[in-house]
């Protein structure tokens, strides 16, 4: 099985893989580039917010950011509500995001 995580970096996206038992990274610029580099890959998981809330913040992400005080506070970063997903004007998704 070959498997391979992603998150957001700010080079692009960071992919970890593992094949036969051996982890690699590397750095692509878009998603697209990394879907491409990966055409057998079995799973590819995405490091995203799942469920976001209508309004408001998350009570998860407050308490995961309350634990990880003081240093490491931003690797919770902050989700957008549902209602700005489809929003292609930024400052329209600022604003209804508010």
């Amino acid at each position: 099985m070959h498997i391979a995580g992603a998150d957001g970096c700010r080079e692009g996206w960071l992919c970890v893989e593992e094949r036969e038992g051996r982890l690699t990274g590397r750095i692509f610029r878009a998603f697209i580039e990394l879907l491409a580099a990966l055409p057998r890959a079995s799973v590819i998981a995405v490091d995203i917010p799942i469920g976001l809330p209508e309004q408001g913040k998350r009570d998860f992400d407050t308490a995961a950011r309350k634990a990880l005080s003081p240093t490491r506070t931003s690797s919770v970063f902050p989700t957008p509500v549902l209602g700005v997903l489809h929003e292609t004007h930024y400052p329209t998704a600022n604003l209804r995001h508010r």
